[in-house]
């Protein structure tokens, strides 16, 4: 009896050490195994858009946004500048202009502090205030792997970014890619309740970044319409 007790304190003061040196050493391991579970997308980065290898049709018709130009077919053709071409049930075209300033990566719904946000990224030599592009490069390029060196308050921020990450990974695919001169992204929006296909063009200038989404039941006729796009800066 007293060999298996001895027996029995020896592997709990191994599992002890074990656990022990798991906290020193990788604190981010239990962590690690909970996002992995939860986080399906967790490390799921950007990919790389080829670019398009098509272009629009000579017959259709063009319009100009606050310095976007895109073609589309004029039977779509609106009057709505959100919505330049519209043809109900079968393509849209959304063409969306906004300044580029600083963004704060923290907002008040989080459940943790601005604080604990603002030390969590310094970790990752990021500052709580990111644009468009430098924000979503950084949330999207994050994977299980970068909690493994974090402690205390860290690891609870990572875990909820790791869930907002996952939470915006159910609603586009993220490709990085250039266009007209710009650098942005190719986004992959899927099966709409309208349109099958529903894609966009997110562009980042000097001073303004563009939105151009389009939505079809024909492939070709978005990449037509994306390929289309030229941007004109102030």
């Amino acid at each position: 009896m007293k060999k298996i007790l001895k027996i029995s304190g020896v592997i709990l003061g191994v599992l002890m050490l074990s656990a022990l040196a798991v906290y020193i050493f990788c604190p981010g391991l239990l962590t690690y195994v909970q996002v992995k579970k939860d986080c399906p997308n967790i490390d799921c980065t950007i990919g790389r858009f080829s670019g398009f290898d098509v272009t629009a049709p000579e017959d259709w018709t063009s319009v100009t946004i606050d310095g976007v130009t895109v073609r589309g077919p004029k039977d779509a053709l609106n009057d709505s500048e959100l919505f330049p071409f519209n043809k109900k049930g079968d393509f849209y075209v959304m063409v969306m202009t906004s300044e580029i300033s600083p963004n704060s990566f923290y907002d008040e719904n989080l459940q943790n502090s601005e604080d604990d946000y603002a030390h969590f990224l310094k970790k990752f030599g990021k500052e709580l205030y990111m644009d468009g592009y430098e924000g979503t490069c950084f949330l999207r390029e994050l994977t299980s792997e970068d909690c493994l060196k974090l402690r205390g308050k860290d690891l609870k921020v990572f875990k909820e970014v790791a869930g907002l990450k996952e939470a915006i990974s159910g609603i586009e695919k993220l490709s990085y890619c250039e266009h007209d001169g710009l650098k942005g992204f190719f986004s992959d929006y899927g099966e709409g309740k309208n349109q099958k296909y529903n894609y966009a063009l997110w562009l980042f200038g000097k001073e303004h970044e563009y939105i151009i989404r389009v939505g079809s039941n024909d492939e070709e006729t978005v990449y037509q319409c994306l390929s289309s796009v030229k941007i004109e800066e102030n």
